[in-house]
């Protein structure tokens, strides 16, 4: 988390991540990203969109690998040279679902609260109703419209 890139509400892309054992003792970590380019799923737990279901059809996927790496290279050296809050900045200036109603399921429990923003380290900060501010490193975030007015 955070790891979707929507179009319209709908999710066009994900960072996907596998990890040995769990955080304490991680040996390895593998990225990769997935991009919806000429299809998309359906009847998934998330709605689906595409580049090409979204006006961007024929797109070349070495065009697309080349300007993804392009900025990943100009936000890591953002990042080496100012830190990570100006990347943190600019995600919440993107961020879906600021000041709403959200579910996060996490492995052992799901939470459901207001998304507030990122921590300093980039944690979601959850707003639990009777309980406060929760950080949370990681989890599957769901949108709630209409569950409950953010105040």
């Amino acid at each position: 988390w955070p790891n979707d890139l929507l179009v319209g509400g709908r999710k066009v892309s994900g960072i996907l991540l596998d990890s040995s054992g769990g955080a304490a003792a991680v040996e390895w970590l593998v990225v990769g990203i997935g991009i919806n380019v000429d299809s998309h799923p359906d009847g998934t737990d998330y709605p689906a969109t595409s580049l090409s279901s979204e006006g961007a059809a024929g797109v070349r996927h070495a065009d697309l690998l080349g300007r993804i790496i392009a900025a990943f290279d100009r936000w890591l050296k953002i990042w080496e040279r100012e830190g990570f809050d100006p990347v943190r900045e600019a995600w919440l200036r993107g961020a879906r679902g600021l000041g709403e109603a959200i579910s996060v399921r996490l492995s052992d429990r799901t939470l459901e609260g207001v998304f507030r923003g990122l921590a300093p380290d980039g944690a979601l900060i959850l707003e639990v109703p009777g309980e406060g501010e929760r950080i949370i490193p990681a989890g599957d975030v769901y949108f709630l419209a209409n569950r409950w007015k953010a105040s």
